[in-house]
């Protein structure tokens, strides 16, 4: 498995919204511009392809997907910071 950088992480996390939604009501819906952003975080990590179309392969997918981002990057958090650090 690859790591996420920090970008792709937050990505992933603003992503997350759709695994919670299906937990809670046990419905999908994913638009498709953010179908090929997760697909892109699920390449990374170094999966296989899911087939979008299949309701049980989207809900694995996902469930497999957080659960390896949540085992490697849980210990590891990142800070953002609002504003530039200067130096003088």
């Amino acid at each position: 498995m690859q790591a996420l950088n920090a970008t792709e992480l937050l990505e992933a996390q603003a992503l997350r919204v759709y695994l919670d939604r299906y937990q809670a009501s046990h419905t999908l819906r994913i638009p498709p511009d953010d179908v090929n952003k997760l697909a892109r975080i699920n390449e990374t990590l170094g999966y296989p392809p899911v087939n979008w179309w299949c309701a049980t392969c989207v809900i694995e997918g996902l469930t497999r997907m957080y659960a390896a981002i949540d085992a490697n990057y849980h210990s590891q958090p990142i800070t953002i910071s609002t504003h530039a650090d200067t130096q003088a």
